[in-house]
């Protein structure tokens, strides 16, 4: 009863993409059109269906992503002749649904992101200590934060990011992720991760002290069962961190992440209960070490 309740609900909420396709494709021939560019809009997925709210509140950061890859993204007709590409630009947005979870890709075909100059750029805003270095994918990460922009020093073929961070705090605000990908005169994808409604959250339960806490399943890479041997020799390391599906997490009690202090672990009463003092542990997202 309660599973078909949450499905009607979920259907009166959700519409498909397709309906603003027109609008797109529409905004990208105009900025193209002022830019002296030549560019075509691809829609893949365009039949996939987003909660009416989320679709709402995405579609301005939509828009500014896709005059973004048109302005900064895509060369001009003759510098794309000059590297050996079609004069046309190519921005594809792809729609697809993955458990809980709907991704939408932006990738265009230009020019990528400029790594050097937002490097530079953020050792002038003193994101970066002059000594400090990143990798490229760190790098990426910078025209995220608020205020960045390379547009002031470079060409418009070659800066990117200018406003990027308000599309960034829109993805969070809906619970959701954005990642970039770029490749130096082949184009970059931006990724964004979305929850599919906002009506119904799936959520994995946890206690920290006294505390229960409802962990958003879409921000919760994996849960592992880890022994009490295992839990106490991490948490004895001055950097703890922990390696589940390829990638390292810093490894930490909730309780500290959360300002109230470690938790304490499961005692030998319970052991002897039933429990192989076995804990679980929620590998959070933005736990990346």
């Amino acid at each position: 009863m309660v599973a078909d309740l949450q499905n009607g609900l979920m259907r009166t909420r959700m519409v498909p993409f397709q309906r603003h396709a027109q609008r797109l494709t529409r905004l990208v021939r105009q900025a193209a059109q002022e830019a002296g560019k030549q560019v075509e809009l691809v829609v893949e997925g365009a039949s996939g269906e987003l909660d009416r709210q989320v679709l709402e509140r995405m579609l301005p950061p939509f828009e500014h992503m896709l005059r973004n890859a048109v302005v900064h993204g895509i060369e001009a007709p003759d510098e794309r002749r000059a590297r050996g590409k079609p004069e046309a630009g190519s921005i594809t947005v792809r729609l697809l649904r993955e458990g809980a979870e709907v991704v939408i890709a932006v990738e265009d075909d230009g020019g990528g992101l400029n790594v050097a100059a937002i490097r530079s750029k953020a050792r002038q805003m003193g994101l970066l200590r002059p000594d400090q270095d990143i990798t490229d994918e760190e790098a990426l990460q910078l025209v995220l934060e608020p205020g960045f922009s390379t547009a002031d020093r470079l060409t418009q073929q070659a800066g990117r990011g200018v406003g990027m961070d308000v599309v960034a705090t829109e993805v969070k605000k809906l619970g959701g992720g954005l990642f970039i990908e770029s490749t130096p005169g082949k184009g970059a994808r931006f990724t964004i991760r979305l929850p599919f409604t906002l009506a119904i959250t799936q959520a994995l339960i946890v206690r920290v002290h006294d505390e229960l806490y409802a962990l958003p399943v879409a921000t919760v890479e994996g849960v592992a069962r880890l022994q009490r041997a295992e839990i106490e020799r991490h948490l004895a390391e001055e950097h703890a961190t922990f390696e589940y599906g390829g990638q390292q997490y810093r490894f930490q009690h909730l309780g500290n992440f959360l300002g109230s202090g470690p938790s304490v672990l499961p005692g030998e009463r319970r052991r002897a209960a039933g429990d192989p003092g076995a804990r679980r542990r929620a590998l959070h997202g933005a736990g990346h070490g």
